[in-house]
């Protein structure tokens, strides 16, 4: 579900599973000829015994995620660069 929508500044959602919930919000903010690309997230747990899990699995899944999102990030920025340096 769209919970936010800025057209070229802001895209948030919100995607329900049967454990948890989470909801995410990207963000581009002009540098002046370059494009910061920032991501928010935050999951919450549907029961009680998983939200104990997440709190003991926090450290390591915050660092999984970042991992990955920096991954993701840095793949997408080679993707948007190589089709603007096909359009020029």
């Amino acid at each position: 579900t769209a919970t936010a929508f800025q057209a070229t500044r802001r895209l948030g959602c919100e995607l329900s599973a049967p454990i948890f919930d989470l909801a995410i919000d990207y963000q581009l903010e002009d540098l002046g000829g370059r494009t910061r690309l920032e991501q928010t997230s935050e999951v919450r747990f549907k029961s009680a015994a998983m939200r104990l899990i997440g709190l003991v699995m926090k450290p390591f899944m915050r660092k999984l995620t970042r991992q990955q999102a920096e991954q993701n990030f840095a793949e997408l920025k080679r993707l948007a660069e190589t089709a603007q340096d096909r359009a020029a």
